[in-house]
Formats: structure tokens, sequence, C-alpha cells
């Protein structure tokens, strides 16, 4: 079993998974659609969030084997994640650790932070 620190944000999600012996990385990027010419402003959220629960299922799908996750990004696209994982993967959801705001760090930032969250709070492999 492994670590995953998952950095998102609207427009990709960067998956870190910590192992023992290595770490490996995953970028998902939000194709999101185009946005449809709809004056009803009750719909045009509703396609939004339509959007996104597809962006996150992507997200789900990679997820295996992992026994931590740690949620991190700048705004509240990770919120939104951890709900859509609480609504639709439970299973999924007992792992997240924490959620983390960063600003835009880059890749190894994000495998340090990480790397100093499973340190320090001793989640273990």
């Amino acid at each position: 079993m492994s670590q995953s620190i998952i950095w998102i944000d609207k427009t990709q999600a960067k998956e870190f998974v910590l192992s023992k012996d290595h770490t490996s990385s995953s970028i998902i990027l939000h194709q999101a659609k185009p946005e449809r010419h709809d004056n009803h402003l009750d719909r045009i959220d509703d396609i939004r969030s339509e959007d996104l629960k597809h962006f996150f299922e992507d997200i789900v799908s990679r997820l295996t084997h992992v026994e931590n996750i740690l949620l991190a990004g700048p705004g509240i696209a990770k919120t939104l994640f951890k709900n859509h994982l609480e609504d639709h993967h439970s299973n999924l959801a007992k792992k997240i650790v924490a959620e983390i705001t960063t600003d835009h760090p880059t890749d190894p930032e994000i495998i340090t932070l990480g790397k100093k969250y499973f340190e320090t709070h001793r989640v273990k492999h």
C-alpha cells in the first residue's frame, strides 16, 4: 500500500504516490466541455457541476491501492472533490487524512509537503 498526495484545482489534478522505495506521479487534466449557450442561470450551474463530476471520476479511476490520501490545492476544488468522494466513494473518502490549502507549488515542493505531513503526523504506509 502507499500514500497519495493529490494536488487539485479546477483545471488539473496531480497525484503523487509515495511508497517506501519510490515516488511516482501522474497529471489528470480537466478537459472542460465548451459551455453551452444557455441563458437560464439555474442550468449553467448544473452544467458546470456535471462537468466537475466527470473530472472527479477521472481522478477516482486512477486511485488504486492507496492507503492514505492527502488533499492539497489553492481553492475549493479540493473540498468539492472531498465532498464528491463522501457522496459517491465513501471507501476512498475514509482514506483522506487531511486537506491542506496551498498555492501553486512545484512538483518537488508538493512531494516535500506530503512527506513532511506524513512523517509529522506519523501516518504509516
